[in-house]
């Protein structure tokens, strides 16, 4: 490492609780409230340096491999921010839409098994008087 620079807290942090799901939304909350007391200069210039980054990743590993939390986290942001479409570089567009309803319809469907399952005194009842 080069004289003055000094080891990056949140990298730090992440080897040291690297694998549990709990810990990446940590870490990316931890990283959206640093963020939030930066210029607007350095932003631009760390956003930049970032999508340079994605560009050489996304040639290198053309499908990354993406846990249920990233998926989740796309989907929320996507909400969240208006030019989600041009800004999406790991995964397409439509992916992103097929999470996002794939969810909705995994948890309409847990809703309606739940509303379904009636006591045994009602279903006796409603036998009775029809």
């Amino acid at each position: 490492m080069a004289p003055g620079w000094r080891a990056s807290p949140i990298k730090a942090t992440t080897r040291w609780i690297r694998g549990s799901q709990v810990n990446k939304l940590a870490l990316f909350i931890a990283a959206v409230l640093r963020d939030l007391t930066r210029d607007r200069a350095t932003l631009v210039a760390e956003n930049a340096f970032l999508r340079a980054q994605l560009q050489i990743f996304k040639a290198q590993i053309p499908r990354p491999k993406l846990d249920d939390y990233d998926r989740a986290l796309l989907v929320f942001l996507s909400s969240v921010v208006r030019r989600w479409k041009s800004l999406l570089v790991v995964v397409e567009p439509r992916t992103l839409l097929s999470w996002a309803n794939d969810g909705f319809r995994g948890f309409w469907a847990k809703i309606s098994r739940a509303g379904r399952s009636a006591p045994e005194e009602g279903s006796s009842l409603l036998r009775r008087s029809s």
